[in-house]
């Protein structure tokens, strides 16, 4: 009885790791963000501030705390539109969160990634930033999605795609 029980406690301790949602994308903003310069910092707080969803991000947070706040906040706003209602299927670019590199350990064929995915929209995103002729809204836009996608790459079941003789059509772990 006591073994069933310590490993109830376990099983329960471990519901609680939570490194796959926002917090995850949370921590990985939070670890980005000491790394801006200040002069980095300001701008991105600048465009931030351009998203209808930042009064929401600041809330009831001290002024001093509000910039890193709103990053860490702004890291979940593309998985948050995923349940918006009236939100365009369109543009919440469902296929943009992931890259399903394939492998195989029995030699069955593979296929590679669908276009687009995380990857490629990473780079283009980074250009979009980068571009001063871009209005400031693209540009937040495209800040707040990278900020989103970086997270998602850092989490492992958003970057493979198994196949196997038992399943030799692309089983799709990112999805």
């Amino acid at each position: 009885m006591r073994r069933f029980l310590i490993a109830v406690l376990l099983v329960g301790w471990a519901a609680e790791a939570r490194a796959w949602n926002p917090n995850g994308h949370r921590v990985v903003a939070a670890a980005a963000y000491p790394k801006l310069q200040p002069q980095v910092r300001q701008k991105v707080a600048a465009l931030l501030a351009l998203n209808p969803e930042h009064r929401r991000w600041v809330e009831g947070v001290p002024p001093g705390e509000r910039e890193l706040a709103a990053f860490m906040r702004a890291s979940n706003w593309a998985d948050d539109i995923r349940d918006l209602p009236g939100f365009p299927e369109s543009q919440k670019h469902k296929d943009w969160h992931y890259i399903n590199v394939p492998f195989s350990t029995d030699g069955t064929p593979t296929r590679p990634p669908a276009v687009p995915n995380v990857q490629t929209q990473i780079a283009a995103l980074r250009k979009q930033l980068a571009n001063r002729k871009a209005s400031d809204a693209d540009r937040s836009f495209a800040l707040i999605w990278l900020l989103h996608l970086v997270g998602d790459v850092h989490m492992p079941l958003h970057c493979t795609a198994r196949f196997d003789r038992k399943l030799p059509a692309k089983t799709e772990v990112g999805r």
